[in-house]
């Protein structure tokens, strides 16, 4: 999926999350749970993350595949490990559900990804194109549910 479709996804769930989890710092959790929502995309150096982090993109790039280890379940788990054990359990929890919420949403494109690599070669693969119609739609259907739920909160 593209960068801003993997951003709205991220707002959009952040927001729904929020009454059930009531974080102590609302704001700062939708701003960790999107930055976990495009975090994964940090494996290739020409996405909008990638070239955000530069040197970083670049060495994950050359030891991973893109859609490789960086779109699995280890990396935000042991990234929320690394929170807790920080003394930041609220962002790292952000970030984990974010993270997750970007590695099922590439899970529903064609090229899919790989969970649980390298401990299992499966890969779940879903039915459109990125950067395609479909997610173009989604993207456009996502912001209108965004701005309604922005609108109610407010209002």
């Amino acid at each position: 999926m593209m960068f801003k479709t993997h951003l709205a996804i991220g707002l959009l769930t952040s927001l729904f999350l929020l009454p059930d989890l009531k974080p102590i710092q609302p704001i700062l959790f939708v701003a960790f749970f999107c930055f976990g929502a495009v975090l994964p995309d940090v494996d290739y150096p020409k996405t909008k993350v990638g070239r955000e982090f530069g040197f970083v993109s670049k060495i994950l790039n050359f030891l991973f595949e893109h859609r490789g280890f960086m779109h699995t379940i280890f990396p935000p788990l042991i990234l929320f490990a690394f929170s807790v054990k920080a003394g930041f359990p609220h962002i790292g929890f952000a970030m984990l559900l974010g993270y997750f919420v970007h590695i099922l949403t590439d899970s529903l494109t064609y090229s899919g990804v790989k969970i649980f690599y390298p401990l299992l070669n499966f890969k779940v693969q879903g039915f459109f194109k990125t950067g395609g119609m479909f997610e173009y739609s989604l993207l456009f259907v996502i912001s209108i549910f965004t701005v309604l739920k922005i609108w109610g909160m407010v209002a």
